[in-house]
């Protein structure tokens, strides 16, 4: 489940307590105390949680990506293998990380873009640029089942690398034509 909790202070119960095994969630909003009551209560309820780095921008966990995965499930970091890869994960804005459950095994990487992504502004730009360092660490792994979900605050259209990938390379917009029932 890819899921933007706004604020996992106000939300942590609603996003902790939903059914998925494995949470993508962007812009969680939460620091200091309440960041580690967060992910107290996250191990308290069986999931496993890293709420790190600090957005440089802000000095807050504002725009943080966070994986969560219940027992059973488990979450390993990649081995990046370019050299922007860092500057995707600096400022918590983007991971990826193989997910490992029972005999299935496939990457994430999970975003959080500049809120205002509207076609050709600075936001959708940075955004862009961020989904390029991604797209380019996903093509330097190894083959297999990937997917980069998040809040990229735009619509795919608006961010070339995005729409480069749906149009021109055999990945799917999910979210585009779904209609999320609950």
């Amino acid at each position: 489940e890819s899921i933007n909790t706004t604020s996992a202070t106000t939300n942590h119960t609603q996003t902790l307590q939903r059914p998925a095994c494995v949470k993508f969630i962007q812009e969680h909003a939460v620091m200091g105390a309440k960041a580690g009551l967060f992910e107290k209560s996250a191990r308290a309820l069986g999931w496993d949680i890293d709420m790190k780095p600090v957005d440089p921008e802000t000095s807050r966990w504002k725009s943080g990506v966070r994986t969560l995965a219940r027992p059973g499930v488990k979450i390993v970091p990649i081995q990046p293998k370019t050299k922007d890869h860092q500057y995707a994960i600096a400022p918590g804005r983007a991971k990826i990380d193989e997910i490992q459950a029972e005999d299935l095994c496939f990457l994430v990487a999970n975003m959080y873009g500049w809120a205002g992504g509207t076609k050709g502004s600075t936001a959708a730009s940075r955004t862009d640029d961020l989904s390029a360092i991604v797209a380019s660490e996903l093509t330097t792994q190894d083959e297999g089942p990937q997917a980069i979900v998040g809040d990229f605050n735009g619509h795919a259209a608006n961010f070339s690398v995005l729409h480069d990938l749906i149009q021109n390379h055999g990945w799917m917009d999910l979210g585009a034509d779904q209609q999320v029932n609950e």
